[in-house]
C-alpha cells in the first residue's frame, strides 16, 4: 500500500461509478436486498486480525467472541437482529488445533447470546478472519446512513473514547510510571471482556421507529458526522456529553482536553452504534437505554445553520477534519489522531 493515494471511501465512490449504482448502498453498513414485498435480506462482510493484546484474557476464546461480535455489528447497526454467521478463518493466527477450537468456542458463545446460527465457512493459511453476517427485516425498518433531519440529536451507544484511552494508556511510555486508581484500572483490565450489545434494549428502541439514520462507529464519531453532512448537506456540531472517568484520567495525564480523546480515530469496539433522533423522541430512547443499563454518549446535533462538521469550543465552532482510522492511509492511528485532533504530535508518538 506504499503507493496508495486514496482513502477507502474515495476509492469506493470511484468503484461504484465504475461498476454502476446497484442501489444497494455502497457506503452503508450492509447491503439490503428486498426478497419479498415485506421482507429484506440484510448482509455484510468484514474482517479482523487477532489483536487483543490489551485484553485481560488474551486467548483464542476471547478473540472468537470479539470476531463474531465485530462481524455481526454492521447488521445490528442497520436495525436488524443477526440470524446467521459464516467465517473464513486464517489458521496462521493459531498455534495448534486446540487453540483454533477454543476460538470457535468464543464464536459460538456470541452466536448463542444473539440466537444466531454459525453456518460454517472456510479455513485458509493467512492471518486474517473474514466473515459474513446476515439478518432479515421489514424494508421500511432497515436503518441506513441517510435520513438525518435538521434539529436531530446524535447519540452513541457506548462511552465514547474509552477504548482509545485504554489504547493510549498501553502504548505510551508516560503511563508506565503512572499510578492508576483501582476503580479506573478495572476498565483497563475488563474493557474487552464483553463484546456483545444488549439486543433486547436495541430491539425496544428499534420498535419506537424513531431512528432517522444510524451506523456502526468502529471508525469513530467524526465519520458519522461526515456521513450525515455528505448525504444531506446539513451541518453537524459535536459537543459530547460527560466523558468516561478513564477518558478524563488519560486526558489529564497527557494535558489535553477529554473531548480530544473522544474524537478518536475509530477503535475496535462492536458495542458502539451511532443514532440520529429527533429531540422529541430522545427521552423515550434514553429511558430504554437506562432501563437496560446500556451506556450512551450524547454527541451533538444536526443543524441547517452551518455547513460542515464542527466541534463546539469555548471560542466557538472549530472545523473537524475528514479523519478516521482509514485502513488505506499511511501513518499509525496515534500519529493520525495527534496530527488531526491535537494539531501536533505527542512526545510518545
Amino acid at each position: 500500500m506504499k503507493n496508495w493515494k486514496l482513502g477507502e471511501k474515495e476509492f469506493l465512490l470511484i468503484l461504484q461509478e465504475k461498476m454502476g449504482n446497484s442501489g444497494f448502498g455502497w457506503r452503508d453498513d450492509c447491503i439490503e436486498r428486498q426478497i419479498a414485498p415485506d421482507l429484506s435480506l440484510v448482509y455484510s462482510i468484514d474482517s479482523t486480525r487477532r489483536w487483543l493484546s490489551h485484553n485481560r484474557q488474551d486467548d483464542a476464546r476471547a478473540f472468537g467472541r470479539w470476531t463474531a461480535s465485530i462481524i455481526a455489528s454492521d447488521v445490528i447497526a442497520c436495525g436488524v437482529i443477526p440470524k446467521g454467521l459464516a467465517l473464513d478463518v486464517g489458521i496462521e493466527m493459531f498455534k495448534d488445533e486446540e487453540e483454533l477450537l477454543s476460538f470457535f468456542d468464543g464464536v459460538l458463545e456470541v452466536c448463542t447470546q444473539y440466537k444466531m446460527t454459525y453456518e460454517g465457512g472456510n479455513l485458509n493459511k493467512t492471518s486474517f478472519v473474514c466473515g459474513v453476517a446476515w439478518g432479515t427485516q421489514v424494508p421500511d425498518r432497515v436503518i441506513h446512513r441517510d435520513g438525518a433531519r435538521d434539529g436531530s440529536v446524535l447519540i452513541a451507544t457506548a462511552p465514547i473514547g474509552l477504548g482509545w484511552a485504554i489504547e493510549l494508556f498501553h502504548s505510551m511510555s508516560v503511563f508506565r510510571r503512572t499510578f492508576v486508581p483501582p476503580e479506573l484500572l478495572y476498565w483497563v483490565e475488563h474493557y474487552k471482556d464483553t463484546s456483545v450489545i444488549n439486543l433486547e434494549a436495541f430491539r425496544k428502541v428499534w420498535e419506537l421507529d424513531v431512528i432517522d439514520c444510524g451506523m456502526d462507529l468502529t471508525d469513530g464519531i467524526i465519520e458519522f458526522g461526515y456521513e450525515i453532512y455528505d448525504r444531506t448537506g446539513l451541518g453537524v456540531v459535536f459537543s459530547p456529553s460527560d466523558p468516561h472517568p478513564f477518558v478524563e484520567f488519560v486526558a489529564s495525564q497527557l494535558k489535553i482536553a477529554p473531548v480530544d480523546v473522544m474524537f478518536e480515530p475509530g477503535y475496535d469496539t462492536p458495542l458502539s452504534h451511532g443514532w440520529c433522533i429527533l429531540k422529541d423522541h430522545m427521552a423515550a430512547v434514553l429511558d430504554i437505554l437506562k432501563k437496560y443499563n446500556v451506556p450512551f454518549t450524547v454527541l451533538g446535533e444536526v443543524t441547517g445553520e452551518v455547513s460542515g462538521v464542527y466541534r463546539k469550543t469555548d471560542a466557538g465552532l472549530s472545523v473537524l477534519p475528514r479523519y478516521w482510522d482509514d485502513k488505506f492511509k499511511s501513518g499509525t492511528s496515534c500519529e493520525l489522531w495527534a496530527e488531526n485532533i491535537l494539531g501536533s504530535l505527542l512526545p510518545d508518538t
